[in-house]
Formats: structure tokens, C-alpha cells, sequence
């Protein structure tokens, strides 16, 4: 699989985003930390989403080295991973989910029944929880399960290379949208051909798992898909990374050497409009949330000063860079926030009034828009915005050593506080009151306002 920065894992959440301007006095102020829970976890495994259940417990969804963690003695590879986790932070149940070698979770989705859809990659063959053989090197692996974390179904979709799904969203007839990233050529699953040395590659399929339909987009150079938002007419519009200059679908020349590129399609795969957004450096994409007016917020990391169509300098080498663009694709605004060294985003939340919150990690101490100090090398950092994109608040969470959320780590509670999920290897110190139960603990912080 082809990777330009693999410390930054994870795809980020994919929530709508309400459109008043109203920001209530209670939430002016950042919220302080209600309780801190630590769980034993494997540090090749990743945590990937947190949902919040009917029944007002937690939900968390990744991949894991089951060996180390998981109770209920799976094979020894990566697996799909599920537990359950009560208000306070204790472990219900766990469940895995793969074949005979690796399966790697990227994004998950809640489905109306109460269940949930799980994707990711596989280079499994037929066994274990897998029902069908492998296409390719690495295929997309899809799998239903209930609320309870019981298997509905399972589809491996792929050609004769490699092929990552990275997230997934609901469709207006019941079905899903499933975008990842392609090496293959026409084979298997696929039925276009390459554009370039990666594209993206989109499938639809029904409540069943059946594919309706599969679309490859890119240009002649390496185009990596993150997320996927469906809007009110049941068009999708899916973000990615992208190198490629101007070839193949992309109409747009990059500005630096890899910027953020925005596709929306309609619901039979024809693409409506492609648009690129950068500055003269590097732009990683994080994902996309959809407002009620129609237009998109997109979340990404930036290392350009202004130029292209970035128009704030950096606050430091790396920070949020976050965008609101109309259903054509115009920019109605950018922001730029961040420290003086390394921060950047991992997950984006709709609150009741419409703000928007962001969770990422930062290497800052206090500087540009980061008013904490740094707890240890590196620290949660969650960032609270109206919707004209200025800022309300931001916190930083964290330990001795390094903390970091992953993707889709954030949810609202019952209760309107705030919860959000990450790796920690610090022990007791700063904002966590746990002993280290292994190399790396799943941690998990609750905020109230």
C-alpha cells in the first residue's frame, strides 16, 4: 500500500453540521475533564471510532493484534475489532472480526437498526469470519454487524493489486457508499482502469452487501480518498489527497506537492465538479462534514504559508487547516490554527448550535491559537469553533509521554459533555490518573461544560 505519512493514522468522522450562529454563554469557556479511564491495548493496534449507544453506553470500533488484548482468543493477526465500554470507562464486551492473515479497520458507520457497517482492507483468503477469497494482494472487506456486535454479513470486494477502502456513508435508498484507494487495474471487482498510480475507487452497494455500481477517479500520479459526505439530492462528495497534476479527471494543476482534492459525483458514480485546494507545500486531508445550508467543511493538516488558496501563514510546521466550501466548491472561508511545532486533526463534530468541534494531537506548548501548555511530547488538543470559523475554545489533554486521539474519536455523551478516545504511553502524570497497564492504553477522557 502506498503511504506518504504513516504516523498519521486514521479517517475521520463524517457527522452534519447545523448552520445557527448562536453560541450559548455555558460553552465560552472550554470544558474541564470529568473523568480519565485507561485500558490495556496492544501499540500496533488502533482504535478508530467512538459511538455513543441507545442504551447510553459506548461503542468503540478498530483493528487489533488480538493476541495481546482482545478476550476472546482470535488468530493472531490484525483483526476488526469491537468492544463496548460503560460511562465510566469499563469494558463490557469485546469482539474480533478476520480471516487467516491481516484485516485493518479504517471506518465504521451506524446503521438505523442499531448495528453497525465496518470497512477497511483484508489480505485474507476465505476463513475464520471472512466468507470469501481474496481478489488481490489487499482487497476492501465490508462487514454488518448488529448492535450487539453479532455478524449479519461480510463482502471482500478488489482487483489484482491493492485496494484500501478508508470510509464509508449512508446512501438515500438504504444502501452505502464505499471509497478507498486502488492500485488495480481492471480485475475482479474493478471494471475501469487505472488512471494513474493510485486512485480513488468508489463502490455502491444495497443493505445486503450487493455492489450496484464501482467508479475509479484520479489522475497520473498517486490520489489517496479519505472521506465521504452524502448530501440532500443524494450526490457524494469525497475528499482526498492528490499528486497528480492535471490528467485523467482532475481539472485542476496542483499547487504544491500534494494538496487536498474535493469530488462530487451523483448517485450513479458521474462525476459533477473536481476542486483542488493547497498552498505551495503539503496538505494531508482529514475528512468532511456536511452543513444543513449545503455547504462542506473540510479538516486538514497544512504545512504551506499563504499561497495557492490558503490565505493564513502557519503558526507553526504543521497545523489545522479547515474550509468551508459551497455546493460548486468555492471556498467561503479558510482558517489556520495551530502552536509552534506539530499539530494536527483527526476528527470533526457538529455541536447542537452548529459550532464545530475538531480533535487532533499537538506537539505545542503555548503559542498561535494553543493557550495550554504541553502536558509531554505529544497531547490531545481539541479546538471549538463558530460557524464564521472563528474560534471559541481549544484544550489540551495528556500525559508525561505521548497521547494522541485517533480518527472518529470524539462523540457527544447523554448528558451533552464530550468524550473522546486515543493512545496513551504516559503513566500517571499531567491529565491521567491511571498506571500504564501496557505499552500503549486505549484512553479515554470525558469533558463537561
Amino acid at each position: 500500500m502506498k503511504h506518504i505519512y504513516t504516523i498519521l493514522m486514521g479517517i475521520v468522522s463524517i457527522i452534519p453540521v447545523s448552520c445557527s450562529s448562536e453560541i450559548e454563554p455555558s460553552i465560552a469557556n472550554a470544558p474541564k475533564k470529568i473523568w480519565d479511564k485507561s485500558i490495556a491495548f496492544n501499540e500496533k493496534s488502533s482504535p478508530k471510532s467512538i459511538f455513543l449507544t441507545p442504551d447510553n453506553l459506548f461503542t468503540l470500533i478498530g483493528y487489533s493484534d488480538a493476541t495481546t488484548n482482545s478476550l476472546s482468543g482470535a488468530n493472531q493477526n490484525k483483526d476488526f475489532w469491537m468492544a463496548k465500554v460503560n460511562g465510566f470507562g469499563k469494558m463490557v464486551w469485546e469482539k474480533t472480526y478476520g480471516g487467516n492473515n491481516n484485516e485493518y479497520l479504517q471506518s465504521s458507520i451506524k446503521t438505523p437498526d442499531g448495528g453497525f457497517v465496518l470497512v477497511g482492507y483484508t489480505n485474507s483468503n476465505k476463513s475464520g469470519d471472512k466468507a470469501e477469497d481474496s481478489r488481490g494482494n489487499y482487497d476492501f472487506w465490508v462487514v454488518r454487524v448488529d448492535g450487539n456486535g453479532q455478524k449479519i454479513w461480510d463482502k471482500t470486494f478488489g482487483g489484482n493489486n491493492n485496494d484500501s477502502a478508508q470510509a464509508i456513508t449512508n446512501s438515500n435508498d438504504g444502501g452505502f457508499i464505499i471509497v478507498g484507494n486502488s492500485d488495480s487495474d481492471i480485475s475482479g471487482d474493478k471494471t475501469e482502469s487505472s488512471r494513474g498510480s493510485q486512485d480513488f475507487w468508489i463502490i455502491k452497494i444495497n443493505g445486503n452487501g450487493k455492489k450496484v455500481w464501482d467508479k475509479t477517479i484520479g489522475g497520473n500520479k498517486i490520489d489517496e480518498a479519505n472521506s465521504v459526505v452524502t448530501d440532500a439530492n443524494g450526490n457524494f462528495i469525497i475528499l482526498g489527497g492528490s499528486s497528480s497534476d492535471i490528467s485523467g479527471d482532475k481539472t485542476a494543476q496542483a499547487f504544491g506537492n500534494s494538496d487536498l482534492w474535493l469530488v462530487k459525483i451523483d448517485a450513479t458514480g458521474r462525476k459533477i465538479w473536481d476542486r483542488v485546494y493547497g498552498g505551495n507545500e503539503f496538505e494531508k486531508p482529514f475528512g468532511t462534514a456536511l452543513t444543513t445550508d449545503g455547504s462542506v467543511i473540510l479538516t486538514g493538516m497544512s504545512f504551506s504559508q499563504i499561497s495557492g488558496n490558503k490565505t493564513a501563514r502557519n503558526k507553526g510546521q504543521s497545523d489545522f487547516w479547515v474550509l468551508k466550501i459551497n455546493s460548486l466548491g468555492e471556498i467561503l472561508w479558510d482558517r489556520t490554527f495551530g502552536g509552534n511545532v506539530f499539530n494536527f486533526p483527526q476528527s470533526i463534530l457538529s455541536a447542537p448550535n452548529g459550532d464545530i468541534i475538531i480533535s487532533g494531537t499537538s506537539l505545542s506548548d503555548i503559542s498561535g491559537d494553543k493557550s495550554e501548555k504541553s502536558r509531554g511530547k505529544s497531547d490531545f488538543w481539541v479546538l471549538r469553533i463558530g460557524t464564521n470559523g472563528n474560534k471559541i475554545w481549544d484544550k489540551t489533554l495528556g500525559g508525561s509521554k505521548d497521547d494522541y486521539p485517533n480518527a472518529n474519536s470524539i462523540s457527544f455523551t447523554a448528558d451533552g459533555n464530550l468524550l473522546i478516545s486515543g493512545f496513551s504511553d504516559s503513566g500517571i502524570s499531567g491529565d491521567k490518573t491511571e498506571k500504564t497497564l501496557s505499552k500503549r492504553d486505549l484512553w479515554i477522557v470525558k469533558l463537561g461544560f
